[in-house]
């Protein structure tokens, strides 16, 4: 190549340079945000409305606000005429009372029209309403804010967590050991379990910054010491635990590493864990034991102000031996060990009501799955009610089989546990989800689960999914006890697509309380395999499902609703259109991503 050639090209580069990299003009913006995740029927919610105007000229035109529930159901509807000046931002704040009885989420839909009707900006955002906040959003897992300046918890963790659509967080072993220390003994402290920095203002911070915004704290409640102070609470009270025949700390373990403990005392955190100590306080049958712990619940309750707690472990009745070398007799006379267990909860209940009558107890364990804290049917009813009821070992997909060879496997052991959940007025979540794959998301919400989050001080910055707005807007027709999972063979919905398109495990039913009965169904298309330990990528789309409803209820229907969140927190919920024939309604579905939810409407309400 020539010089003069090459000055040529390098001429014309430099001349379309600008062009290329040309900022693009301020355009005017929308932000929509309500003062609270979650009200309580009778609370008054105010919704911020504000435009910015960067741009030269005024904006005029009209502010359309409204509130949208259930499918379609338009609660509150306000136009406005608005001008915003020149750089400049204008706008308003929306009042609207909370109805009695409302439960479930909400969508704000804000638009700015020009004065012939146009659209020209629109935004959403979201929030929940019921009496108890725990049950009408997503639970996540939290851990340690104590190092962190006041104003950081403010906005990289409330503002995560509110972010996420979390009503509800369980702090997750904050203790310096565990259950004695739900008051804490000093300031600041490393925990005993995970060895993360915790202190009494940065705790008291952060619930009242989540009360704040109507979410709700749950302590971690185990009945097991760690670390340096377990080991000294065993020293100071071998009465309170038990052992085997031969004098060992029984059952759990015993790490004694005295260096170790030692540099944890001292204020060396050691590595990730100082849990060098480990003991199973299996002795809560035990009166002195039920008085200390009710007296740390009261005193946490106070000082934090603790919604409730979250039970990790139960405090089975054991063959055991106590510090004398004396053997316990494990359930009390003429009771069986669920009697013993039923009581024991029974009693922690009334105590929380107590200290606090809206504090509610939760747990960890499961009805019918495996492996961790199996428990009987007629148990989990007995304690699960009204209660969310985590199943950890969900988030063991490798384990429970979680491919297309024997995805039957852990469809099947979610319906049973949703079901008894269900059954007892109760939520199952399933968690942590330890690798954050969509597919589990999908799937476990298909089969009526929710998911537990785990949000680590290192993952603040995560983009969460697009879905966690998705299933807080429709919870109603995700995570309702009043949800029913019908067999496939008993309805006549059905669903022509790929093999690799999921549906018939996923029908349900929702009965209203005046008898509307809404059926819908789950699509997820499924990747050909998992990718253990990774997000799976998305599947090549599907598209035309033909989609049939036929016999006598057909003729009720008054729409087919797609829910899905492929198309942007805008389009939630689209109309399908469909044909009726006799007693048969047919419609096509034009693609499927990941997943969408097929709600068929009747003719009464909405």
């Amino acid at each position: 190549m020539s010089s003069r050639m090459f000055s040529t090209l390098f001429i014309i580069v430099l001349g379309i340079s600008p062009a290329v990299h040309a900022q693009a003009k301020p355009a005017p913006s929308l932000r929509v945000w309500p003062d609270r995740l979650c009200y309580a029927p009778g609370e008054k919610a105010s919704i911020d409305v504000t435009i910015r105007n960067p741009t030269e000229k005024p904006i005029t035109g009209v502010l359309r606000a409204r509130i949208i529930s259930r499918l379609n159901h338009v609660e509150f509807d306000k136009k406005s005429p608005i001008t915003v000046p020149p750089q400049n931002h204008a706008g308003e704040t929306l009042s609207w009372t909370v109805p009695d009885g409302s439960k479930w989420g909400h969508e704000v839909r804000v638009e700015l029209l020009d004065t012939e009707g146009k659209l020209l900006l629109q935004q959403t955002e979201f929030f929940a309403t019921g009496n108890h906040a725990w049950q009408v959003g997503h639970w996540t897992g939290f851990c340690s804010s104590g190092e962190m300046p006041l104003e950081d918890i403010e906005k990289k963790c409330v503002g995560a967590v509110r972010r996420w659509y979390n009503t509800a967080v369980d702090y997750f072993s904050w203790q310096e050991s565990g259950w004695e220390t739900l008051i804490p003994t000093r300031e600041t402290w490393n925990t005993g379990q995970t060895g993360n920095p915790e202190g009494i203002k940065a705790l008291q911070y952060f619930i009242q910054l989540c009360h704040n915004q109507g979410i709700e704290v749950y302590s971690y409640l185990q009945g097991c010491s760690w670390g340096s102070h377990g080991l000294d609470w065993v020293r100071a009270h071998p009465e309170f635990w038990n052992f085997d025949r031969e004098g060992n700390l029984y059952p759990g373990k015993f790490v004694y590493n005295v260096e170790h403990l030692e540099k944890v005392r001292g204020g060396d955190r050691g590595g990730k864990y100082q849990n060098a100590f480990w003991g199973n306080s299996g002795t809560m049958f035990n009166e002195e034991i039920k008085k200390e712990l009710f007296r740390q619940l009261r005193g946490s309750v106070e000082l934090f102000g603790w919604d409730g707690f979250r039970s990790d472990g139960l405090p089975y009745p054991q063959n055991a031996w106590n510090y004398k070398g004396e053997y316990l007799q494990p359930i009390p006379d003429g009771t069986s060990g669920d009697d013993a267990l039923l009581e024991w909860y029974q009693e922690l209940r009334d105590e929380l009501k107590k200290i606090n009558p809206n504090c509610t107890l939760h747990f960890n364990a499961g009805a019918v799955a495996y492996p961790a804290g199996r428990i009987s049917r007629r148990l989990m009813l007995g304690k699960a009610r009204n209660s969310m009821a985590m199943w950890e070992s969900g988030h063991n997909v490798e384990r429970s089989g979680f491919d297309l060879t024997n995805l039957d496997v852990f469809i099947g052991y979610l319906h049973k546990e949703v079901d008894v959940a269900r059954e007892a007025d109760g939520y199952r979540v399933v968690g942590p989800n330890r690798y954050g794959t969509q597919m589990v998301e999908a799937v476990a919400t298909a089969c009526g689960a929710k998911i537990f989050y785990n949000i680590h001080r290192t993952q603040f910055d995560k983009t969460p999914y697009p879905w966690r707005a998705f299933t807080f807007r429709f919870g109603r027709y995700f995570w309702d006890p009043k949800l029913v999972h019908v067999p496939e063979t008993q309805t006549m919905i059905h669903v022509k697509a790929d093999p690799g398109v999921r549906w018939k495990d996923f029908i349900q039913k929702r009965v209203e309380a005046d008898g509307t009965v809404y059926y819908m169904t789950h699509l997820v298309n499924m990747l050909q395999e998992y990718q253990p330990k990774r997000k799976l990528s998305s599947p090549p789309a599907q598209t035309n499902l033909e989609i049939t409803f036929s016999g006598p209820d057909a003729r009720k229907i008054k729409r087919i609703w797609v829910l899905t969140s492929d198309h942007g927190t805008n389009e939630m919920a689209k109309e399908l259109p469909f044909q009726r024939e006799g007693e048969t309604v047919r419609a096509t579905l034009p693609e499927l991503k990941v997943w969408s939810v097929l709600v068929f409407e009747p003719a009464q309400g909405n």
